[in-house]
């Protein structure tokens, strides 16, 4: 059995979703991991805020993810991440403009890290206009559905930075 083509799997995707939604943040995580529970955190403290926000939470499904790159104009991610930075340092990335880094000191704690999915989005013509990205730096990664005090602190500056964006401001807004 032959594998198709690149070619051919980027026409399928273009044909499968022509319609671009404007906006998405997506919070990217394990809720059983301690700090890795950020982007979760993240979107349930966001959606107590604004019922109108479009939210989804995701362990880090690649598939997934490629789908939603594609499927939006413009999309915000949060998500945990292993750092030489101290637990709750965060850093917001342009990911359309900035370069990714491909391995440590930024690097996910899912099957494939975020540069290796914008990639693979990119390689299929499936990425946003915009694409933000914010990674909180975790320290306890074991089995437990509590985050360091630290990170904790970085998910409500992270949620303040979001929620000054223009076009956040304008889903919120939405009547």
């Amino acid at each position: 059995m032959r594998s198709a083509p690149i070619t051919s799997i980027r026409a399928s995707f273009k044909q499968e979703h022509t319609v671009m939604d404007e906006l998405i943040i997506i919070g990217i995580g394990n809720p059983f991991r301690g700090d890795d529970r950020a982007g979760w955190v993240a979107i349930e403290r966001l959606a107590e805020q604004n019922e109108k926000l479009p939210l989804n939470k995701t362990r880090g499904d690649v598939g997934e993810l490629v789908d939603k790159l594609g499927s939006h104009k413009k999309v915000i991610i949060i998500d945990a991440c292993r750092s030489e930075d101290p637990a709750g340092t965060w850093k917001k990335i342009d990911a359309i403009k900035d370069q990714m880094p491909s391995e440590a000191p930024v690097t996910s704690t899912h099957g494939a890290t975020l540069s290796q999915v914008i990639e693979m989005a990119k390689n299929l013509d499936r990425m946003p206009e915009e694409l933000t990205i914010f990674a909180i730096s975790g320290k306890d990664y074991d089995l437990d559905e509590s985050l360091t005090n630290d990170v904790d602190k970085a998910i409500s500056a992270v949620i303040q930075e979001i929620l000054k964006d223009k076009d956040v401001q304008a889903c919120m807004n939405k009547a």
